[in-house]
């Protein structure tokens, strides 16, 4: 077997022989050289730079980032500083350049960007394989400033973005240059100035009205249906982060958006899916085929280059009742769940919407999530109530009210969940979302129509779990139903955090939606007069005490459109993390 000893270890061995004979007083120049230059190769790698030489006596001491030393006699070597590098020239003629700490580095910024205002093009130029970390210093203290994880850089020149720029007035950002050892080798600090924001952007208000921890750093991530693109802000209300990708139509929001477990931020509009990385790149635009018609609501991405969508399907005569899984890589449709086959009708709750002649919006899909332990999907429809369904399309469970399903059979009505206390919180509820650690789930009830009446006007939050085998489920916790004045009949949403935090999205607050039966829920579309707002977010603990709460605002100026100077509020927010 052949044994291979790598460059240190055998360098290592020679310098041990060599030391061993330096007792000898005898020993050469020649010899003496030798030493010195095997100690100087053993000890530099790209994580061990020369830190320092100091001169003693008859010595020079050369430091490494590692502690260790090595003297050399000044009469046999002179050092000559070059860029990164100290040049060992011997007296014998021979040379040795070994990698030093240095107190500058070719550095610069780009002034614009316009496809991320808040943030900021770097290019350096590197020496030594290492790593590059960035700090924004926020205005509000340590807990608004945000730090980047390392990233990879080598020998020569490379890029990276800086993000969380304040939109107006100068942010201090500082650059770290390091090795593997987290050990420093180079920083600076520059004083930045964000690129100019859009006329959209400038028009959204953010006003915080409850910040109870504000040393906790979160980060949320929306879009304004006025006609922004996605954005996010920190536990203070300020924006950190803004993607200038705006939708084609004002009032048609970015279905589904949210960020994924690579922290890529995924979006549908009309029949595409949109996947871009946190530095604005593109890493998916991609249509779906047009038998499927646009993607309507929610997108959820389940494995690499496959996107669960909420679809139609132009073959049908109803509508959004389609789900897909999509291959953007193959360009196929892997599955497809029709729940005209799996999922009861009823209108019972909301029938006809007046906007059709036949009643064929039955659904009415608003989220998806998927369960991954049995392979099923969750699936919110608005006008029925929350499925779940198998990998094979089977209905497993119904959250709704039973008396929206009392002509089915029982093999069907046996699938509803019910509770003791028989409290009903599917009322055009929206954002089905399913917390794998703790088997528990999270719904936002809109409170359209509750009790079947236009009475109760709240929407909230709800923590719930679920029975599979005796099909009961409990209210754990609610979230936001003592705020009757952020009452969001329409769109909105939830999210949570591991330690137990829910966000709360009252998302269309300056809708009206006057509930009188399930043929006549439109009414009065719109409150009159308007709120001085559209969305609200809010935060509660683990305990349910309300820690952050925002209040939205932005009214359409586009006098020829349906909107027109009114605040269509937010379709879903959702936690983010740098």
């Amino acid at each position: 077997m052949k044994i291979q000893i790598n460059r240190v270890f055998y360098n290592f061995i020679i310098l041990l022989f060599l030391m061993s004979c330096s007792n000898n007083s005898g020993l050469s120049n020649d010899e003496k050289i030798t030493i010195y230059k095997t100690s100087l190769n053993t000890f530099f790698d790209d994580d061990n730079l020369i830190v320092s030489i100091n001169s003693a006596n008859d010595l020079l001491n050369v430091q490494f980032e590692d502690g260790n030393s090595v003297s050399l006699e000044k009469k046999l070597v002179s050092v000559e500083n070059n860029f990164w590098n100290k040049k060992f020239n011997f007296i014998d003629g021979s040379s040795l350049s070994i990698g030093s700490i240095n107190d500058d580095l070719n550095i610069d910024f780009e002034v614009s960007n316009f496809a991320l205002p808040l943030s900021k093009n770097f290019e350096i130029e590197i020496p030594f394989n290492g790593f590059i970390n960035w700090v924004t210093y926020g205005r509000n203290g340590e807990s608004s400033n945000i730090n980047s994880h390392d990233i990879p850089v080598s020998p020569g020149i490379n890029n990276f973005l800086v993000h969380g720029l304040y939109v107006d007035g100068i942010t201090e950002v500082s650059i770290f240059y390091k090795n593997s050892k987290n050990n420093i080798r180079y920083s600076k600090k520059f004083n930045l100035n964000s690129t100019e924001f859009s006329e959209t952007i400038d028009s959204i208000n953010i006003i915080t009205t409850v910040n109870s921890q504000p040393e906790v750093q979160r980060f949320v991530l929306f879009c304004h249906r006025s006609g922004s693109g996605p954005f996010v802000v920190d536990q203070f209300g300020d924006f950190r982060y803004y993607l200038n990708v705006k939708p084609s139509d004002i009032g048609n929001p970015f279905y589904g958006l949210k960020q994924t477990s690579d922290k890529t931020l995924i979006w549908s509009e009309t029949n595409k899916i949109y996947e871009y990385d946190i530095n604005g790149n593109p890493i998916t635009e991609h249509n779906i085929p047009e038998k499927y018609g646009r993607i309507h609501h929610d997108i959820l991405k389940l494995e690499d280059q496959k996107y669960l969508l909420t679809v139609n399907n132009n073959e049908l005569t109803t509508i959004e009742d389609i789900i897909i899984l999509y291959d953007v890589s193959s360009q196929d449709v892997i599955k497809e769940w029709d729940l005209n086959i799996s999922v009861p009708k009823s209108d019972y709750f909301i029938g006809s919407d007046g906007f059709t002649d036949t009643w064929n919006d039955w659904f009415h899909t608003n989220a998806i999530e998927y369960v991954d332990f049995d392979q099923s999907l969750l699936i919110s429809g608005q006008r029925s109530g929350v499925v779940k369904i198998s990998w094979d399309n089977e209905l497993i469970w119904f959250l709704t009210d039973k008396k929206r399903f009392l002509n089915e059979s029982a093999e069907i009505r046996n699938k509803i969940l019910f509770n003791t206390y028989d409290e009903i919180i599917t009322w055009g509820q929206h954002n089905i979302k399913y917390d794998s650690v703790n088997n528990d789930y999270y719904l936002f009830d809109n409170g359209l129509g509750r009790n079947y009446e236009h009475l109760d006007l709240f929407s909230r939050g709800v923590k719930f779990d679920v029975n599979e085998d005796d099909f009961t489920y409990e209210i754990l916790d609610t979230y936001g139903e003592d705020y009757p004045e952020y009452h969001s009949p329409i769109i909105s949403g939830i999210d949570f955090l591991e330690n137990g935090n829910v966000l709360n999205l009252f998302g269309s607050i300056g809708y009206e939606l006057t509930y009188t039966n399930n043929k006549d829920w439109l009414g009065r579309i719109w409150k009159n007069p308007q709120p001085d707002y559209g969305a609200a977010i809010q935060e509660y603990d683990i305990n349910g005490n309300l820690i952050l709460e925002f209040q939205i605002s932005s009214v359409v100026s586009n006098e020829s459109h349906r909107f027109y100077n009114r605040d269509p509020g937010i379709y879903r927010a959702s936690y983010f993390n740098f």
